[in-house]
């Protein structure tokens, strides 16, 4: 694991604190705090305490208010099923980001967590989510979605049926 020592260069810290080096299979990705910025979650299971281990993405408050959460649901309201994916295109239709929806990133680990996109700026986006159905895959588009309108709760997708 690495520090970001103000943008000049990254200092591994596993070296510095030795219990950190403990990492177990549970690995999340998750903004625990809702400020826009993704924290780590790592368990620690294999030890006779077990334990838990959270660390916090520490960054300026506008940089990590750029992002934009998206959960996208099924028809009656469930989260999707893994592998549907939503990508985010700007203006000009040019895709920005790509993520796809899992059960968990790791063993032990699992989530329903709505999928995190960081952005370069707050300009207005387009969201196509993927869907895979008995016919195949379905791509369904919302466009000029404004993610500051989100900041601080998730845009839900609802399939249509």
């Amino acid at each position: 694991m690495f520090h970001n020592e103000g943008g000049k260069r990254f200092v591994n810290v596993i070296d510095r604190y030795p219990i950190l080096n403990d990492g177990d299979h549970g690995v999340e990705w998750v903004d625990y705090d809702g400020d826009g910025a993704i924290d780590l979650s790592v368990t620690h299971g294999y030890s006779a305490v077990g334990g838990h281990f959270l660390f916090r993405n520490i960054m300026p408050a506008a940089q990590a208010a750029r992002a934009i959460n998206i959960m996208p649901l099924d028809a009656k309201g469930r989260p999707a099923k893994p592998g549907t994916e939503v990508r985010l295109y700007d203006g000009k239709k040019r895709i920005l980001a790509t993520r796809m929806v899992s059960t968990g990133g790791g063993y032990g680990a699992q989530s329903v967590t709505p999928l995190h996109f960081g952005l370069t700026s707050m300009d207005k986006v387009s969201v196509a989510v993927t869907w895979l159905t008995a016919q195949g895959r379905k791509a369904q588009w919302i466009n000029n979605v404004r993610p500051a309108d989100y900041r601080g709760r998730v845009l839900d997708v609802r399939q249509k049926p």
